[in-house]
């Protein structure tokens, strides 16, 4: 109980600083419509099932679903997970999708599991969530970033227990300036990070270290508050002239 108030807590966070969306609308109960005024359809599921559901979504129309996905994860889990995604990654286009993952019960998980995801529109992450785990093979150096090739991916939603440690930040930030719209919502009760008014930057808690900004275009100034910038901030980012 207490990890879905929590839950309920940020993203009423979300929506008073604009930036709540259509998923987290769903979650509370209020009426949500998709693109052309139609109702969106909310979708509860577990783990264990989850793949094969997605993969059912063909058969319904082109729209907007929320996929709300609960239930405990593993190592087990790991198959799961990668048959969430690969059926994500078939949809075609029409197909917009915000996956709701804060009732996943887990401590981590790979980060190279989410890219390529182009129907990704928003993603919140477990509220249990806090590490980002290497993924399964020999060259990490090869493996996609995070959320890598989510073009249309709008809004991450960062839990609470989510600490900033190296590793954290350095998965999280691989590949993140492909998704050129991306916004974040970071739990006010985060210890470590935070955002700027507009959700465009990721920063730490003190708003002195910039980690992302994955919008910027053009000819940018930023704010003076900040006086570190992460190596990651503006990598792969080809609109900053």
């Amino acid at each position: 109980k207490r990890m879905i108030r929590r839950h309920k807590k940020m993203i009423l966070f979300g929506m008073k600083r604009g930036l709540c969306t259509l998923a987290a609308a769903a979650i509370l109960g209020l009426q949500v419509f998709g693109s052309g005024g139609k109702e969106e359809e909310t979708i509860p599921i577990t783990i264990s099932n989850a793949a094969s559901i997605i993969g059912s979504l063909e058969t319904k129309k082109p729209g907007t679903y929320t996929i709300v996905i609960e239930g405990e994860s593993n190592n087990s889990h790991r198959d799961d997970f990668d048959g969430i995604t690969e059926n994500l990654r078939a949809l075609p286009e029409g197909y917009f999708i915000h996956l709701d993952l804060a009732q996943v019960r887990t401590r981590w998980i790979d980060f190279s599991q989410l890219n390529n995801i182009e129907c990704l529109v928003t993603l919140i992450l477990p509220t249990t969530l806090e590490l980002l785990n290497y993924p399964e093979g020999p060259n990490l150096s090869n493996s996609p970033g995070f959320v890598e090739g989510c073009k249309n991916l709008s809004n991450i939603f960062i839990p609470a227990g989510f600490p900033d440690t190296y590793r954290n930040v350095e998965f999280l930030l691989r590949g993140i300036n492909t998704c050129p719209n991306l916004k974040f919502t970071v739990d006010p009760e985060n210890q470590d990070l935070s955002t700027d008014e507009t959700g465009s930057m990721l920063l730490s808690k003190d708003g002195a270290t910039l980690y992302c900004w994955p919008s910027a275009a053009g000819s940018v100034t930023l704010p003076k508050t900040i006086t570190k910038i992460s190596r990651y901030a503006f990598e792969g980012n080809t609109s900053i002239t």
